[in-house]
């Protein structure tokens, strides 16, 4: 096949996106194609920051082009990562005597997993040696 934008373009319809279940054109992830004799410029644009993500992007797309369209093109591939947007804070009434809120997990379930509570005024609770125990907080 002719090494041409619209072979390209083409081509990159077999890939989709990892997430976004649309092929590349689609999705809008492919922001323009350059085609100069035997060599393709590619400008990408994901959502997915992660490095592994992006070169396997890269990496279905060079074995692709190579197949579908010319086997000896030479192709530069320039990934952008655009960051989602952040989240807004969480609002809502403070509750009175509250100043911070610490949240204590392990990332395993089966519930507290943190040595110690530390109160307000110095009081601190040692969550291991009461094991089994149901606890209950009131604030007030």
């Amino acid at each position: 096949m002719e090494l041409t934008k619209k072979a390209v373009q083409q081509a990159l319809t077999t890939i989709t996106l990892p997430g976004d279940g649309k092929h590349l054109m689609e999705s809008g992830a492919v922001k323009n194609i350059l085609v100069f004799g035997d060599e393709v410029v590619i400008d990408l644009t994901v959502q997915n920051p992660s490095l592994q993500a992006r070169k396997k992007l890269e990496v279905e797309i060079l074995k692709c082009i190579h197949k579908e369209v010319h086997p000896k093109a030479k192709i530069k591939i320039n990934v952008t990562v655009e960051a989602p947007p952040k989240a807004e804070p969480i609002k809502g009434k403070p509750i009175p005597g509250i100043d911070n809120i610490i949240a204590i997990s392990s990332g395993k379930g089966g519930g507290i997993k943190g040595q110690y509570w530390m109160f307000e005024h110095g009081q601190v609770w040692n969550v291991r040696s009461h094991a089994g125990y149901r606890v209950s907080l009131a604030v007030g």
